[in-house]
């Protein structure tokens, strides 16, 4: 039973000798984001190793220009998904575990972007203690077809945003011809109350019209008698 325990605390020593010896060799590699870009494009580094983004871009001795360092664990991730490095916050540091590649973006700035590979670097062979950490360049065909993606989607965001302008320009239009619709349908009540009232006031007068037109026979008819009664009582021959 002893043994075993010796046994179990020699593992648990070795377990924890393993890890703190893997702290303690983790890394961390700064890389400077300025108006040209990143200092470095790619770099391949071990698990547990980090990664510090430093914005080094002034504009004057003290102020800084505002970067924006892209977030790939991000979720979801989006172009929206980033940090941005400003006089408050100068620089962002990630840390990588497992072996995978990770692709970082200046989203305030139009540059190339860094292919950080997290599966490991070579080891020197003439010290064995020591790793040697060394940049791996990123195939300039995977470099370019990054870049047409980056550009496509860019160009993509832009004209998504040229559409919603138009949709907002042609709501604004939709509101002033319905305001011009219900000023005419006004225009158009107010004109046939309008004809209501001529038509009104027509029947009126054709209605005296009538009246005078009937009441001025019966005179000319009267009119006519009283002449012939007095040609005959004066005796006036024709």
């Amino acid at each position: 039973m002893r043994g075993k325990n010796i046994l179990l605390l020699s593992m648990v020593v070795l377990f924890s000798a393993t890890t703190l010896t893997a702290t303690a060799n983790a890394e961390t590699y700064t890389v400077e984001m300025n108006q040209n870009g990143f200092s470095v494009n790619s770099l391949s580094i071990n698990d547990g190793d980090s990664i510090k983004f430093v914005n080094t871009h002034y504009v004057t001795n003290i102020n800084l220009e505002p970067h924006a360092i892209s977030d790939p664990f991000a979720v979801p991730y989006t172009i929206n998904s980033y940090w941005i490095l400003d006089d408050s916050t100068p620089s962002w540091t990630y840390t990588f575990t497992g072996c995978e590649s990770y692709v970082f973006h200046d989203r305030f700035f139009d540059v190339s972007p860094i292919v950080i590979d997290t599966c490991g670097v070579e080891t020197s062979v003439e010290e064995n203690t020591e790793t040697q950490y060394v940049e791996t360049s990123v195939n300039s065909e995977t470099n370019a077809d990054i870049q047409s993606l980056t550009s496509e989607l860019t160009t993509a965001l832009e004209q998504v945003g040229l559409l919603q302008n138009q949709v907002i320009s042609l709501q604004d239009n939709v509101v002033v011809l319905e305001n011009e619709v219900s000023s005419l349908s006004a225009d158009k009540s107010t004109l046939i109350n309008e004809n209501s009232n001529l038509q009104a006031s027509l029947t009126t007068v054709t209605e005296e019209r009538d009246y005078y037109q009937d009441k001025w026979e019966d005179w000319y008819a009267i009119a006519l008698e009283q002449v012939r009664i007095m040609v005959e009582v004066l005796g006036i021959s024709q």
